[in-house]
Order: structure tokens, then C-alpha cells, then sequence
């Protein structure tokens, strides 16, 4: 079940982008400006977007690693 590392580390960034999403005044952007049709949400939604893609890509990339890493070490099975 090594193959399930690479959709948890993507799992895993998107988590710590949202806790993490870039902030304006003091507040962080809620997500509800994702789904937001106000043409003034444009420039957060364009970098909340951005922010949430790049760290879930950084975790995707780190499952990735961690799968080559595992299946390296891990004996595969033939019989």
C-alpha cells in the first residue's frame, strides 16, 4: 500500500496551505473567495489559488519521494 503515500502527501500540503493562506490586513483569505463571483474577489481568489496549487504540488512531490524511498527499502513480493 506504498502507492497511497502520493495522494496523502498532496493531501498533507493542501492542509498546510489552507493553515498557512496568505493573509490581507491582518485577516487570512477565506475560502469561501474561491467560489466568489464578485469581480473584487479577483486578485485573492488569483492568490489563494495560486498559494493552496504550489503547496499541494510540494506535497504531491514529497508523496513522490517518499513512494521512491519505500519501495526502494520494502521487499517487493514475487513469488
Amino acid at each position: 500500500m506504498p502507492i497511497l503515500l502520493i495522494p496523502a502527501g498532496l493531501i498533507l500540503g493542501l492542509l498546510v496551505g489552507y493553515a498557512n493562506r496568505p493573509s490581507h490586513i491582518g485577516f487570512q483569505i477565506p475560502l469561501e473567495v474561491l467560489f466568489s463571483a464578485n469581480p473584487m474577489d479577483a486578485p485573492f481568489r488569483s492568490e489563494l489559488m495560486t498559494h493552496l496549487m504550489s503547496y499541494g504540488a510540494i506535497g504531491l512531490v514529497g508523496g513522490v519521494v517518499l513512494f521512491g524511498i519505500v519501495r526502494a527499502f520494502l521487499p517487493s513480493r514475487k513469488a
